[in-house]
């Protein structure tokens, strides 16, 4: 079992491994090293930094350089404000006897010897006899805080830490918040969930029972949602079964209207197997794409650059002069609006391009269309 940059069971994972999931994940991820970060996780890392930073007290401008080299922006700060001041008006609010941790690894022994991981934050009130514990993800796919395995490993861990025995956790209580500051959910980018001692303790025996399944030899491989983030997905031979079921089958042509109860199961059923497929789909399109990296052949696809996002190529001042051209407030404090807000709001077009430039984009999968497929031949 491998324990090199992450842990064997890693509590980021315990959504795929732990209860309900696929116990064979870890294994199967183990002999898929995970892949060059996209650019959207790197601005996820980059986030994290700024946020860690702040609660640090070590101060972050726009242009800081985080330290997987992006650029730090706009909104990375505004999306860390509130994050950050939930952490600090706690702390405040906390007795004295207290302690505040920010990115500290935890060892989870009540788990498995091979689980553990470090949580973005987490403050322990003694005096009120409280935990609380923060995660911050910067993605716009919604995580619900709600029996969020992740959060709940990060929880252990840190009763682990504190050495809190059975009877003792009777006396406790947790408070769990999830910051997801560019998802708009009517829930709110702020999620919490608490829970009590008796609660946590019936979700470690789960944990538990999960992590020795998954330690065990020739754990089973188990399809559902949590195939999405698994990067062994693409040769997972259950998933492939599970994929080959939902597609195609053939009928003789004849109507039928379900009953209400079946209706809804049906209904259930082709949701399910389009998560798997979509499950598949993304794994498939990693492989496929690493694959053209490696100069060879994917028959019927080819990788191309997506478009970026427009920037201004000149200093902030030009950009300013030719706001007050065409009497239109070009600045948002403490840089300028995008190239595409300033087409909104009718500056020349040709003006802006020669102005701005639009780099490419992350390298993404599409299929062959006739005309390529022409072309080629021809090429």
């Amino acid at each position: 079992m491998s324990r090199l940059d992450h842990a064997f069971l890693a509590p980021s994972s315990a959504g795929i491994w732990g209860p309900g999931g696929c116990p064979a994940s870890p294994t199967v991820e183990d002999s898929y090293p995970e892949q060059e970060d996209s650019e959207k996780a790197r601005e996820g890392t980059a986030a994290h930094w700024v946020a860690s930073e702040r609660l640090c007290d070590r101060p972050v401008t726009v242009g800081d350089i985080a330290p997987n080299g992006v650029p730090v922006d706009q909104d990375m700060i505004d999306g860390t404000d509130d994050y950050v001041a939930d952490i600090e008006g706690t702390e405040a609010a906390a007795s004295g006897s207290s302690l505040a941790q920010i990115e500290t690894r935890v060892n989870i022994p009540s788990v498995s010897s091979y689980n553990e991981g470090t949580p973005d934050a987490y403050l322990v009130d003694y005096e009120r006899r409280t935990v609380h514990i923060w995660d911050f993800k910067y993605g716009r796919r919604y995580v619900d805080v709600f029996e969020n395995w992740q959060l709940i490993d990060y929880l252990i861990g840190v009763v682990d830490t504190l050495g809190l025995d059975n009877s003792a956790l009777q006396r406790w209580q947790f408070a769990l918040t999830l910051y997801q500051p560019r998802n708009y959910h009517p829930s709110g980018t702020a999620r919490y969930w608490e829970l009590d001692g008796e609660q946590l303790i019936e979700y470690r025996e789960r944990l538990r029972e999960a992590a020795d399944e998954a330690t065990a030899p020739n754990a089973p491989m188990r399809t559902g949602a949590h195939c999405r983030d698994c990067r062994g997905r693409a040769d997972c031979v259950a998933l492939h079964l599970a994929g080959g079921i939902a597609i195609d089958v053939a009928h003789a042509p004849q109507l039928f209207t379900l009953p209400p109860a079946q209706l809804g199961q049906q209904l259930t059923l082709v949701e399910d197997a389009i998560k798997r497929l979509g499950a598949l789909k993304t794994g498939l399109e990693e492989q496929a794409l690493a694959t053209i990296r490696e100069g060879r052949d994917v028959p019927g696809w080819k990788a191309e650059h997506t478009k970026g996002r427009t920037k201004w190529n000149v200093p902030v001042e030009e950009v300013v002069a030719l706001g007050s051209m065409y009497d239109v407030d070009l600045l948002k404090p403490p840089e300028p609006i995008t190239p595409v807000q300033a087409r909104k709001l009718g500056v020349d077009e040709a003006v802006i391009d020669a102005m701005s430039i639009t780099p490419s984009g992350a390298l993404a999968l599409a299929r062959f269309t006739d005309a390529d497929m022409r072309r080629k031949l021809k090429g």
